[in-house]
């Protein structure tokens, strides 16, 4: 099994941080995005947009992180992903939730204070305030669920809670505050302790250090 991605790409670690935890054996390559890497006919055979992560299971080829990781749950039988179908809806739930409403609001913080170095691009100010005011307005439901069970789903940890776990790395290079929320901050703290979330980060870390250096 061969997992293909960046070493600090959130949906690129979600996939790693599953499987770790699900005691997968694995080799990951690095895969630099926007690079001759992944713009050539052999990557785009594994993902058409030429985007990170990939999976590549023997013949099988599998895009998308939300996908790999509930096909890794599956392939190993794993209550991450439970079979209950009442369980797996809320667990569906959840990733639907943090996708939608986290993620995109993430993703234009953290285009408009980092990418935009690294594509030496000015930012778009109206964007980043969107994403501020969206992360102030959804952060709250997630803060407020960990209160009432001790994963995001339920009392048990499943890839809804990778999913998030994931999705916030970074949110310190991108000033986000999450100390504010007491709930979030704990469950982070607690899964950022665990193994399944030591994984080698130097390469993109290197990157990023150079492009926030740049005035």
């Amino acid at each position: 099994m061969k997992i293909y991605g960046l070493d600090v790409s959130n949906p690129t670690n979600k996939v790693r941080y599953v499987a770790n935890a699900l005691g997968l054996d694995y080799e990951f390559e690095l895969k630099m995005p926007f690079s001759e890497q992944v713009q050539n006919d052999e990557y785009q055979s594994l993902h058409p947009a030429s985007k990170v992560p990939a999976l590549e299971d023997g013949s099988f080829k599998l895009f998308e992180s939300n996908a790999i990781i509930r096909y890794l749950a599956q392939k190993s039988n794993s209550d991450l992903y439970p079979q209950d179908l009442e369980k797996r809806a809320k667990v569906d739930q959840w990733m639907d939730f943090v996708t939608v409403h986290i993620r995109n609001a993430y993703g234009r913080v953290f285009w408009n204070r980092v990418g935009v170095k690294f594509m030496k691009e000015e930012p778009d100010v109206n964007s980043l305030n969107e994403g501020l005011k969206f992360l102030d307005r959804f952060l709250p439901i997630i803060d407020d669920q960990l209160g009432k069970s001790k994963y995001l789903a339920s009392d048990d940890l499943t890839i809804a809670d990778f999913n998030l776990l994931a999705e916030l790395d970074g949110a310190e290079v991108c000033e986000i505050d999450l100390l504010k929320y007491k709930n979030l901050t704990a469950w982070r703290e607690n899964l950022q302790n665990q193994d399944f979330y030591q994984v080698d980060r130097s390469v993109g870390a290197a990157i990023f250090e150079e492009i926030l250096a740049q005035k």
